[in-house]
């Protein structure tokens, strides 16, 4: 027997899911069930781009979450990384019609979803990533440092 899967917005209320069902960015035209971690699963959402293991040496591989099985579809299932970014999932009706361009075209979900996101969004582009550093000590006691301690 198939298992059932839900979807899940934002806003839904109750229990927290417990799996989520992925497409990858892949010619193969089927899904993936992966465990969800309690910490994440407020986070989560259909259309949210995740990083899971996948493979042989189980690199993190970027999917796109699709569903959420009651249970998996397999008896042994891996954990969830955790997100790929923090751009927020795609809209209902973006899976809405993702999924009907999958059915119409003939087309694995996961090549449809990865299509519908840009190329620039995927690859961060334009976005800035500041380092900071932080004295180790107190501030009065950084102006006693040699000029070589201070850089």
């Amino acid at each position: 027997m198939p298992a059932t899967a839900t979807s899940r917005k934002p806003s839904d209320d109750g229990p927290r899911p417990r799996y989520v069902r992925v497409a990858f960015e892949l010619g193969v035209d089927r899904t993936f069930d992966y465990a969800l971690p309690e910490e994440l699963a407020e986070v989560v959402h259909e259309g949210s781009r995740v990083r899971v293991p996948f493979g042989a040496g189980d690199h993190g591989r970027v999917a796109y979450v699709v569903s959420f099985p009651d249970t998996p579809a397999v008896e042994q299932v891996k954990a969830v990384i955790g997100l790929a970014d923090e751009k927020g999932p795609l809209s209902a009706e973006l899976m809405q019609l993702a999924d009907w361009m999958s059915r119409y075209y003939v087309c694995p979900m996961g090549i449809v979803l990865a299509a519908m996101i840009p190329s620039a969004v995927k690859r961060d582009a334009g976005v800035q990533k500041i380092r900071t550093a932080m004295l180790k000590v107190p501030a009065e006691e950084a102006g006693k440092l040699t000029d070589k301690q201070k850089r």
